[in-house]
C-alpha cells in the first residue's frame, strides 16, 4: 500500500489480513440479521393468520347482528364489534363486508375504506381460506396482512401490522448478533497487529542497524531474535555481514593511511631532489626515504662502470643484494647504468612495498637523469661560449683588421691628398675593432646598436663600403626595425657586417644591394651582389665566414639561404620566422 499511513510492513500486513477477515465477519453478521429477519417474518405471518382465524370465529355473532347498512353505522353495533374483535397490541383489525368495504376497523378513521371489488369478491391477496401476506408499496415491504373468512358468510376478517425489514432484522435477538461480530473483528485485527509487530520487530532492528551502518557506525551489534525462522537466519547473516564490513572498513582506512603516507614520501622526495644536481646527495635522500618505510630494511644506489656524469656514487652493489628478499631496480639514466637495490622486511604486503619502491625509483631516476643533463649542459655551454668568442673575434677584430689592411694597401696607390683620408679610416677601423673586442669579451651586443636602430647601422655600413672604394652599394628597408629584439638585431648586424666584408674581399662586384624587411611573417635580411660568385660544393668556403653566419642565424631561430653560381653573383638571405624574443637567444650575444 502507498501513503504515509500504511508505510510500515506491520500496517500493510494488518490491512491485507484484517480487511478480508472483517469482510467475512460482516458477511456473517449480514446473514445472521437476514436470517433473524426471515424468522421473525415467518413467525408474524403464521401468528397473524392464526389470530385472524380466531377473530373470524368471534366475528360470527357480530356479522349475524347486522340487519342492514344502517346497522353498521350504529354505534351500538360498532361497540359490539369492538368488544368481540379485540386484537393484540400492534395489530390493526378490520371487518370487511361482502362489498369490500371496511365495516369495522380498530382505527375509526378508516371506516368505509374500500378494500375489495364487492359482489363477494375478496380483496387482492385475499382468498376464501385463512392466510397472510406482505404488502408492498413502491416495491418495498410496508406491512403484514393476515385474513380469514367469517364462517357461513361473505365477510372477511383482516389484520395488519407495520413491517420494516431493516428494523425487524435487529429485532429480538438480532441486535445481539452485532456485538459478537464487532468483538470478533476487533479481536482479529488486534491479534493480527500484534502478530505482525512481533514478526517485524527483527526487521525493524535490521533496518535501524542498516541506517547506522550507512552512517559509518559498525560497532553496535544487532540482538538476534531467537524465532527459529527465516527472520532469525536473516539477522544472523546481517550480523555477520556487519562484522565483515567493520573489518574491511578498518583495513581500508589503514590502507588509505599507508598510501597517503607513501604519496607524501614520494612528494617530499621529489621536492628535495629537485633542488640539487649532486648525484651523491640525490642517492642519499632516496635511500633515507626508502629506509623510513616500514617494509624496507635497507636501500642503496650505485652505478655500474665509470658512470659518466654521476660522480660520488659507488660502483659496486652491497652484499645483501644477493639475498632472496632483495630487489634491484634500474633507474633509467641515459648514458649511465644506475641501479637501486632494496632489501624488504618480512612484514607488510610485498605488492604495496614494491609499488612504493617503484614510485621512489622513478623520482630518483628523473633526478639523476637531470643531474647528468645539467653536467652535459654545463659542458655544452662552455663549448658554445668558446664558439661565440671565436665568432666575435672573427666578426669584429678580424674584420676590423681586414679593413685596416685594405686601407693601408690603398695608401700605396693613393696620392698625397688621399693618404690622410685613408690613414684616418684605418685608424677608425682599428679603434672600432679594439672597442668591439672589449665588448665581445664582456658578452655585450654590437656597440654600434647602442645609439641607433638596426636599419640605420646597416645603412651606415653600406655607405662606408661605397665611400671606401668598394662597389656601388644601396640599402632598402621595409617595416619597423625598431621592434626587432636587441639580441636578434645584434646577430643580424653581425651577419650583415660579415656579408659586406665578403663582398669587399671576394666578390669583385660592381653593385651590391642590401634589404631589411620586417613584417608579420618575420624578418628577412638579403645581401645580393653581381660579383663572380663561387661553387659552394667545390670551394673551401670557410674563408667566407659562412659558418659563422649560419651559426648566428641558427642562434636566433633563423636559417641561411645561400644562392650563388660561378659568374652569377651571390645572394645571401637570412630568414627569421616571427619576431624572435631576446630571451630565446641564450646561446648568442
Amino acid at each position: 500500500m502507498r501513503g504515509p499511513r500504511f508505510s510500515t510492513i506491520a500496517s500493510q500486513i494488518t490491512i491485507l489480513t484484517a480487511v478480508p477477515v472483517t469482510l467475512v465477519l460482516l458477511a456473517v453478521a449480514a446473514l445472521s440479521l437476514y436470517s433473524n429477519q426471515r424468522t421473525r417474518l415467518d413467525g408474524h405471518l403464521r401468528g397473524d393468520a392464526e389470530i385472524a382465524t380466531l377473530l373470524a370465529v368471534s366475528a360470527r355473532d357480530v356479522v349475524q347482528a347486522v340487519s342492514g347498512e344502517s346497522a353498521i353505522r350504529d354505534p351500538v353495533w360498532q361497540a359490539l364489534a369492538g368488544q368481540s374483535l379485540t386484537a393484540p397490541v400492534g395489530l390493526e383489525v378490520a371487518l370487511v363486508d361482502p362489498a369490500g368495504l371496511v365495516a369495522y376497523h380498530s382505527d375509526p378513521e378508516r371506516l368505509g375504506e374500500e378494500t375489495g371489488t364487492g359482489d363477494g369478491e375478496a380483496d387482492e391477496g385475499f382468498s376464501a381460506t385463512a392466510g397472510s401476506t406482505v404488502r408492498t408499496s413502491s416495491g418495498l415491504p410496508t406491512a403484514i396482512v393476515a385474513f380469514a373468512p367469517v364462517g357461513g358468510s361473505d365477510w372477511m376478517i383482516a389484520t395488519e401490522r407495520p413491517w420494516n425489514p431493516w428494523i425487524e432484522a435487529f429485532g429480538g435477538f438480532g441486535g445481539l448478533v452485532v456485538i459478537p461480530v464487532f468483538v470478533a473483528a476487533l479481536l482479529s485485527v488486534s491479534l493480527i497487529w500484534l502478530s505482525t509487530v512481533r514478526i517485524t520487530r527483527s526487521v525493524r532492528q535490521l533496518l535501524a542497524r542498516a541506517r547506522r551502518i550507512s552512517g559509518g557506525d559498525f560497532r553496535s551489534i544487532v540482538p538476534i531474535a531467537r524465532t527459529g525462522d527465516e527472520i532469525e537466519e536473516l539477522a544472523v547473516q546481517f550480523d555477520s555481514m556487519a562484522r565483515q564490513l567493520e573489518s574491511l572498513y578498518e583495513s581500508l582506512e589503514q590502507r588509505v593511511a599507508d598510501r597517503t603516507s607513501e604519496v607524501l614520501s614520494v612528494l617530499n622526495l621529489a621536492r628535495a631532489v629537485g633542488q640539487t644536481f649532486d648525484p651523491a646527495e640525490i642517492a642519499r635522500m632516496t635511500c633515507d626515504q626508502l629506509r623510513a618505510h616500514s617494509g624496507v630494511a635497507d636501500a642503496e644506489v650505485w652505478v655500474e662502470g665509470r658512470g659518466a656524469g654521476l660522480p660520488g656514487l659507488p660502483s659496486e652493489p652491497p652484499e645483501w643484494t644477493a639475498r632472496e628478499e632483495a630487489r634491484v631496480f634500474g633507474l633509467g639514466v641515459r648514458g649511465a647504468t644506475a641501479r637501486l637495490g632494496v632489501l624488504s622486511r618480512t612484514t607488510g604486503s610485498e605488492e604495496d612495498v614494491l609499488r612504493f619502491v617503484e614510485a621512489v625509483a622513478a623520482q630518483a631516476g628523473v633526478a639523476l637523469h637531470n643531474a647528468v643533463l645539467y653536467r652535459q649542459a654545463q659542458a655544452t655551454a662552455a663549448t658554445e661560449e668558446r664558439n661565440r668568442l671565436a665568432r666575435e673575434i672573427h666578426d669584429t677584430i678580424s674584420q676590423s683588421i681586414v679593413g685596416v689592411i685594405v686601407q693601408l694597401e690603398a695608401l700605396r696607390a693613393a696620392d698625397e691628398d688621399m693618404r690622410r683620408d685613408r690613414l684616418d679610416r684605418a685608424l677608425d677601423l682599428a679603434r672600432g675593432g679594439l672597442s668591439e673586442a672589449r665588448r665581445s669579451v664582456q658578452g655585450l651586443r654590437a656597440s654600434v646598436l647602442d645609439s641607433q636602430p638596426l636599419d640605420r647601422a646597416i645603412a651606415a655600413d653600406v655607405s662606408r663600403l661605397e665611400k671606401g672604394g668598394g662597389p656601388r652599394a644601396r640599402f632598402g628597408t621595409s617595416g619597423d626595425a625598431a621592434q626587432i629584439p636587441a639580441g636578434t638585431a645584434s646577430e643580424l648586424y653581425r651577419i650583415a657586417e660579415a656579408a659586406l666584408v665578403n663582398v669587399q674581399r671576394h666578390a669583385h662586384a660592381s653593385n651590391v644591394l642590401v634589404n631589411l624587411i620586417t613584417d608579420s611573417e618575420g624578418i628577412r635580411l638579403v645581401i645580393e651582389d653581381d660579383g663572380v660568385g663561387f661553387d659552394v660544393g667545390a670551394q673551401n668556403i670557410a674563408g667566407h665566414g659562412l659558418i659563422g653566419i649560419r651559426e648566428r642565424a641558427s642562434n636566433i631561430g633563423g636559417e641561411l639561404v645561400l644562392e650563388t653560381e660561378p659568374g652569377e653573383g651571390t645572394r645571401v638571405q637570412i630568414i627569421v620566422p616571427g619576431l624572435a624574443a631576446e630571451s630565446d637567444l641564450g646561446r648568442s650575444t
